[in-house]
């Protein structure tokens, strides 16, 4: 958390101002889970992080999610084919974001904004564009949701 310019205090202080259950899910636990899993399943998959800024507007990795991080960090090592985040642009965020919604694509020839961007697209995981990309293109999905959303999720 420090690295990325919060202590755990500041965070947990943060989400009880501005009443939010978007939390913060750190690198070290990302990659203590994903670990347990053979590198042989990502081969050649198609990874939708779903609820994950993927490229913060600080660009110093502060406001980006570790799920993009680490996906992003492991993406030639574990060979994987695409990976695919979308955020929620609500008003207010844990990261500050507040640019709206945002989705980006990587693949193997590098990154690229959605540019098929609907209007009124909202980066949620149960907007329009992120179910289609749910359905018709993702092979694993990886994220930290909502928590006030994990029955609808």
């Amino acid at each position: 958390m420090e690295e990325r310019g919060f202590t755990r205090k500041e965070l947990i202080e943060r989400a009880k101002r501005i009443k939010d259950d978007e939390f913060y899910t750190r690198i070290e636990d990302i990659e203590a889970k994903l670990a347990m899993y053979p590198t042989k399943i990502w081969k050649d998959k198609v990874v939708f992080c779903n609820c994950d800024d993927a490229v913060g507007e600080r660009r110093d990795y502060a406001d980006t999610s570790a799920f993009a991080l680490y996906f992003l960090k492991n993406f030639s090592r574990l060979k994987l084919k695409k990976l695919i985040c979308t955020h929620y642009g609500g008003a207010v965020d844990l990261f500050n974001t507040k640019t709206g919604a945002r989705g980006y694509i990587f693949t193997k020839e590098g990154a690229n904004e959605i540019i098929e961007t609907p209007k009124d697209y909202t980066g949620s995981f149960d907007s329009e564009l992120s179910l289609k990309i749910l359905n018709e293109e993702a092979n694993i999905v990886c994220t930290n949701p909502p928590f006030s959303k994990a029955i609808e999720y």
